[in-house]
């Protein structure tokens, strides 16, 4: 759960500070361990496994996230019929795909993209609010664009990989990115 909620990164640091150096290949062994021992007993649960996987750069984070839309749709098919309601739109499952898929951190300064798209999905786009500014977010393969609603916020740090820049009201960025 901590890999979940920190992250890769921020926990090796972590775990650095109290004296542990973990590596990213011990990152996955500890993954597999815990993926291959969890009953999943809500769709929570794949999820955040979901997320994790996304982080690491692993195919198996699109399988593990459609799991957890095939199970709500299975527990709840009357409820995800409706177009104005698709499963994706769920709280959990919109969220998911913003951390994981869009790779969304926000930070005390910044809001931080680390995208890992699966091949599966074309693309990605939703709505953020950060800093009093309204954020359409877009993702395909090879491009991220961000773009703010107009209005009289102050301008905010968006950071993708190394390039950090700023975006102010009604602005719009484009970030091109490397496959990998």
């Amino acid at each position: 759960m901590l890999l979940y909620v920190l992250g890769e990164k921020e926990l090796t640091l972590f775990l650095a500070g109290l004296g542990y150096e973990v590596s990213a290949a011990q990152l996955a062994e500890t993954v597999d361990y815990y993926l291959a021992r969890t009953a999943h007993g809500s769709t929570l649960s794949r999820v955040a496994h979901a997320s994790v996987l996304a982080a690491m750069g692993t195919e198996r984070a699109w399988s593990t996230f459609r799991e957890a839309l095939s199970a709500d749709l299975r527990r709840h098919p009357r409820r995800h019929h409706s177009h104005r309601h698709p499963p994706w739109r769920h709280g959990r499952n919109h969220r998911c795909y913003q951390r994981s898929f869009a790779g969304l951190r926000i930070t005390s300064d910044a809001l931080l993209f680390a995208p890992k798209m699966p091949k599966e999905i074309e693309s990605v786009s939703f709505r953020v609010r950060y800093r009093d500014h309204l954020l359409a977010v877009n993702l395909e393969h090879g491009t991220l664009t961000v773009s703010a609603a107009p209005g009289d916020a102050s301008a905010i740090r968006l950071q993708v990989g190394s390039e950090r820049v700023l975006l102010g009201a009604g602005d719009t960025r484009h970030f091109p990115l490397v496959a990998g």
